[in-house]
């Protein structure tokens, strides 16, 4: 399969992906199940890649007015609103409470275990 950088998205909404889908070109390599930051007539969003490497034709129509996403979501844990601590520097995730994020702390692989899909700004 030909590689793109067109991609399909979904919104988030009520903390998961929702709606149909929408194409944007990215400026990076992103993978299906990343969250990844949109400017909307709203502001900026977060929706999550449904799909990778879409054919441009799916684009084509929309010429040099195609839109772009702004890039991989920069949000953290600790930015969030879900970010519970519950003692001795630990924290739970609000939207999910048996998983653990990570905090500054102890930044590991796993740090923002939900890929900003349970990220909501406080």
């Amino acid at each position: 399969m030909e590689q793109t950088n067109v991609i399909k998205v979904r919104f988030i909404k009520d903390l998961q992906p929702d709606g149909r889908e929408y194409a944007y070109r990215t400026p990076e390599r992103v993978e299906v199940g990343d969250i990844v930051d949109v400017e909307t007539s709203h502001g900026v969003a977060q929706a999550q890649v449904s799909r990778t490497d879409v054919p441009v034709a799916e684009i084509a129509r929309w010429g040099d007015r195609a839109k772009s996403i702004i890039g991989k979501t920069k949000c953290r844990c600790e930015d969030c609103a879900e970010f519970t601590p519950i003692g001795e520097g630990d924290h739970i995730c609000g939207a999910s409470p048996t998983k653990i994020p990570v905090s500054d702390y102890a930044p590991t692989g796993d740090y923002l275990w939900c890929k900003g899909s349970f990220f909501h700004a406080e």
